[in-house]
């Protein structure tokens, strides 16, 4: 959890938090429609896709079938592997740096990685994160991305600064980035 004088800051939705003691799995993502709702567990940041963000679609080029993804995609339902976490002492400050990749695969499709790290200085109110998408697949694949922002107080207020540094932002609503 990310905390702020002991106050949690970010959103837990009504299926639970999922940690290592409670379940998380692949096989609880249901891909019909809104379904992914049911384990939807909110959170700071909850990362969406990599194959479909938004609306349900069906893609009708994929292998020559009709391809159903459902909201957001199912990035959020995959177990993370190679998970590390260390402290790091760099020009005399100390931080915390969280590691993991999660596999999105199909026998007969696609492979993407998403390797994410997460850095945050000791003693600072902070942090960063750093994704890298690899498709290690043999064909190539669209890619999808969304950064599902749950911020309340105490980070949202007058005084906070949100700062993105990214190639290009796309607005999927209208109003969503100003």
């Amino acid at each position: 959890f990310f905390s702020s004088r002991r106050r949690h800051t970010r959103y837990i939705s009504v299926t639970g938090v999922q940690t290592c003691a409670l379940p998380i799995s692949p096989f609880f993502y249901n891909d019909s429609g809104w379904s992914w709702l049911r384990s939807f567990n909110g959170g700071l940041i909850h990362t969406c896709g990599l194959q479909n963000v938004g609306d349900p679609c069906t893609d009708p080029d994929t292998a020559g079938e009709n391809t159903s993804f459902g909201g957001h995609g199912r990035i959020s339902n995959i177990i993370a592997r190679s998970v590390t976490a260390e402290s790091i002492e760099k020009d005399g400050s100390l931080y915390l740096v969280v590691k993991g990749k999660c596999n999105l695969i199909s026998a007969t499709e696609q492979h993407l990685e998403l390797e994410r790290t997460i850095t945050s200085q000791i003693g600072k109110s902070s942090f960063q994160l750093h994704d890298r998408i690899r498709n290690l697949g043999q064909t190539a694949a669209p890619i999808f991305l969304l950064y599902h922002c749950n911020f309340g107080f105490p980070l949202l207020s007058k005084n906070s600064i949100l700062t993105l540094h990214g190639a290009e932002l796309e607005d999927g609503t209208d109003g969503a980035i100003s």
